[in-house]
């Protein structure tokens, strides 16, 4: 697992949070890591590199995690982006998988965000 990854993690919760990052630290070490509560703090992040990966919640408040989303791919056309939410209506998988975005339903798992880790690129850049 020697690839770097850069990875923002967007949770209004500070335990998913705190869980994405540490799943994320223990396997990839060397990752660099940001990490918001809410879409404001996001867009207020002067993040000047790449990001290999955004993982965002979509209940938040302000702005929800899908129109964030949008926002950040201008910024970040290559980034793999996930929804990790656990709001699961087809409508809103629908639509994250029509803007190219990965959805995944919460709980946070080991295996859910190792396997959002895993992948590289967005799937309609």
């Amino acid at each position: 697992m020697n690839e770097n990854r850069t990875i923002l993690i967007i949770d209004d919760s500070r335990v998913s949070r705190m869980m994405v990052k540490s799943i994320a630290r223990q396997n990839y070490p060397e990752a660099r890591i940001f990490e918001t509560a809410n879409a404001d703090e996001t867009l207020a992040l002067e993040i000047t590199c790449e990001l290999t990966h955004i993982i965002c919640d979509y209940n938040m408040p302000g702005m929800d995690g899908l129109s964030l989303c949008k926002e950040l791919q201008k910024d970040h056309p290559s980034s793999y982006i996930t929804l990790l939410t656990a709001n699961i209506q087809a409508a809103l998988r629908n639509k994250a998988q029509d803007m190219g975005i990965n959805f995944t339903k919460k709980p946070v798992t080991e295996e859910r965000i190792l396997s959002i880790l895993s992948k590289k690129g967005r799937k309609n850049a």
